[in-house]
Parts: C-alpha cells; sequence; structure tokens
C-alpha cells in the first residue's frame, strides 16, 4: 500500500473495514464507519526504524472480524467489521497490488475504479464526506459518473477524472462536457495519444468546436507531433484572433517547429519570424504570464539576438516570479554574453530556489572555477611571458 492512498471493504453507505498508511508508512491505520460517522481508529506501528516504500498487509479473514498482519511483523484482531463476505464493493486504488489466496472462499466484490472514500481526518477538521458509488450490480450510471468528473475536473484533481474514466470514456458520451473534461485530464497527466481519440470521436462538429480543436492540438502537442497541432491552432486563431491561449499555443507550436521539436521532427527555421510575432502577440495579451517571454527568448538566441533574448527572460521572470527555471537559463545566456559574474548570481538564485538542483550546484561550481582562472590564471589582464627555454616578448590580453 502507498502512503496516501486507502483501500476499504464497503456495504450500503457504511465502511466495513479501512485501512490506511499512516506516518509516512511507520503505521497502519484501520478503522470503519457507520451511517456518517467514524469509529475509533485502531493502530498498528512498525518496528523496524526504516521507513518503507509500501506497507505490505496480509488479512486473514473469518466469520468474526479480520486478523490484520502488518509487513508479517505485528498483528491486531479486529472484530468490528464483522464478516468481510459482507462486503457489496471495494475501493482499491490502481497503485496497490492485490493478491488473493486461491483457497481462500471468493467476496462477491464488485472492483472498479470509479469510487474514492476519504479517509478519516481529527475531529476539529469536521466531518469527512463519503463519495456513493455510481453504479449498481457492476453497472455504470452514466449521469451520475459524469456529475463526479465535472466535480473533480472543476477542482483540477486530474489523476481523480482519470481514475473514475479513462477506462470507460464510453460511458460519458451523452455528456460532452464530461467527455472533454476527461480528455482535459489525461492531457494534464502527459497521456495524450488517449486523449486524442476521445478527442476524435468527440468529432468538431458539435459545439465548441474550437475547443474540441484546441484542445487536439494540446493532445497533439504531448507526443511530439508539433506541426499537426500547429495547423490546429492556428485554425483556432483564425476564428478567433485576439483568444489569448489559441495565439500563446500557436506561438509555442511555431517555435517548436522552428527547433525540430528537440529531435522529434525535421527542423523548419523558415518559420521563426512568424514564431516571434506570434508570441509577441501573446505576450501582449497574457501581461500576467511569463510563457510567452521565455519560448521567445529561444527564437531570439536562434537569431543570434542574445541581449534581446536576456531582455526576454528577465520580462518573463517580473512576470512570473515563481518560475524558478528561469535564473538557470539567464544564467547560461549571460555566459554566452560573457558575463560571468551575473551568470554565477542567477545560478545561485536558482539554487536557492531549490536546494535540489544539481544542475544549478553544478553551474556553480564551474563558474567559480571559471572566475578564480580568469583572476589568478593566464586568462586575467596581465603580461604572458614566453615559456621556459624560449625567448620572446609577453602578449597583453584582455579578460
Amino acid at each position: 500500500m502507498d502512503a496516501g492512498h486507502s483501500v476499504d471493504f464497503l456495504e450500503g453507505g457504511g465502511i466495513l473495514l479501512h485501512l490506511k498508511p499512516r506516518e509516512a508508512g511507520k503505521a497502519l491505520a484501520v478503522n470503519s464507519r457507520a451511517s456518517d460517522h467514524w469509529d475509533e481508529e485502531v493502530r498498528i506501528e512498525r518496528t523496524s526504524p526504516e521507513r518503507p516504500d509500501q506497507l505490505e498487509v496480509d488479512l486473514l479473514h473469518t466469520g468474526n472480524g479480520v486478523t490484520i498482519f502488518l509487513g508479517g511483523e505485528q498483528s491486531v484482531v479486529f472484530s468490528r467489521c464483522g464478516d468481510l463476505h459482507r462486503a457489496t464493493a471495494i475501493s482499491i486504488p490502481t497503485t496497490i497490488d492485490t493478491v488473493v489466496d486461491p483457497d481462500s472462499p471468493p467476496l462477491p466484490l464488485v472492483t472498479p475504479r470509479i469510487e474514492r472514500i476519504v479517509s478519516p481526518v481529527p475531529p476539529e477538521l469536521g466531518t469527512v464526506p463519503v463519495t456513493r458509488p455510481p453504479a449498481a450490480n457492476g453497472v455504470v450510471d452514466p449521469v451520475m459518473l459524469a456529475d463526479l468528473v465535472r466535480t473533480a475536473a472543476g477542482e483540477k484533481d486530474w489523476a481523480r477524472v482519470a481514475e473514475l474514466a479513462a477506462d470507460r470514456p464510453e460511458a460519458l458520451r451523452g455528456d460532452r462536457r464530461a467527455t472533454m473534461d476527461l480528455a482535459r485530464a489525461l492531457i494534464q497527466l502527459g497521456r495524450g495519444q488517449e486523449a486524442e481519440a476521445i478527442l476524435r470521436r468527440l468529432g468538431m462538429d458539435g459545439p465548441r468546436k474550437d475547443d474540441v480543436a484546441y484542445h487536439l492540438g494540446l493532445a497533439l502537442q504531448k507526443q511530439h507531433r508539433h506541426d499537426e497541432a500547429r495547423r490546429l491552432f492556428l485554425q483556432c486563431l483564425a476564428g478567433h484572433p485576439d483568444e489569448a491561449r489559441f495565439v500563446f499555443q500557436a506561438g509555442r507550436a511555431t517555435a517548436q517547429c522552428v527547433s525540430g521539436g528537440f529531435g522529434s521532427a525535421e527542423p523548419q527555421p523558415e518559420l521563426i519570424d512568424e514564431a516571434i510575432d506570434l508570441l509577441t502577440r501573446a505576450a501582449g495579451l497574457m501581461t500576467r504570464d511569463g510563457r510567452p517571454h521565455r519560448e521567445m527568448a529561444a527564437m531570439l538566441q536562434g537569431k543570434g539576438l542574445l541581449e534581446e533574448a536576456l531582455a526576454a527572460l528577465v520580462e518573463a521572470q517580473r512576470r512570473s516570479p515563481a518560475m524558478t527555471a528561469l535564473h538557470l537559463e539567464q544564467s547560461r545566456l549571460l555566459v554566452r554574453l560573457d558575463r560571468i559574474e551575473d551568470a554565477l548570481q542567477q545560478a545561485r538564485l536558482a539554487a536557492a530556489a531549490d536546494e535540489n538542483n544539481d544542475a544549478a550546484a553544478s553551474t556553480i561550481r564551474i563558474l567559480e572555477r571559471w572566475l578564480d582562472a580568469r583572476r589568478s590564471g593566464p586568462f586575467s589582464t596581465g603580461t604572458l611571458t614566453a615559456p621556459s627555454g624560449r625567448d620572446g616578448r609577453g602578449t597583453k590580453v584582455s579578460a
């Protein structure tokens, strides 16, 4: 069991048995819930001081309860649940592996990925809502499923949306909005191929066809199909020339086409001016977003306009101060401009923003040695003397 997830044996509106890792995997919480109230929690703690990546939990159930073994060490008898064969459903996240002893009697369980029972919280934080199963006898209720998907999408819980419906998108076909929410979730999770299939089935002949085309472009981008994505974004832009998201993604896709999408396609350098123009327009529409300037900086560097590219990165940082990766990008560009002290300062800012940033730490070491060599070695301003055993005049060089 991964920390942060739980396994729940359900009967009607109650929970017969609730299992959830606690204290970063050092303990297992066991509980039950009747009506709308959690019972007193029982906790099993590991004796080993090591913190495991996963907890191994074994259940031995009888007609009078269940014996729970934690990591093959501690055990506790939990009788409050009674006979687990009464369970009508079990909620198991996809990250949890289960193995059933072939000699044990089967449980009549409906085991889909369409429900989640929220784990108990301390009383002072209030009551815990229960998500009711949207299925009866294993049959998905499409209306309730669509409602759950829309709710999770409204909370931007993309993993939850995918958990609810990714393996059953056909259940949402009667609800265009929920289907779009599922596609958006898959895009956010990097599952572009699945999103593409859903969006192509949805089609672009119905309402919000530009929205479908836009998200299809995003799904294609996730698959590094930047030229196809660019055509879709330009199609959206033709009907909505001042829609910021259309302008930005068209500029971004065009920039990827210029560079060849990190080796995924043949570069198209002839599009560089178009990319800069689109990104400039996007920057004018997205006045509090540094992404257009960040993309623009790469294009300006491609044209050899290093000072202009640096100015674009500085503006991107001003607009999006939380985008700490910009510090390291400025550092690299400042090295190209031979402004090593300024480059070192930006690398230090990147390291301060993320102490686990190995690239920033490595850049700092390199630049510090570079500066030391300039100040004390043959690259410093001064006279280079002839090697020993040779005659020759020293030559004045600049640092």
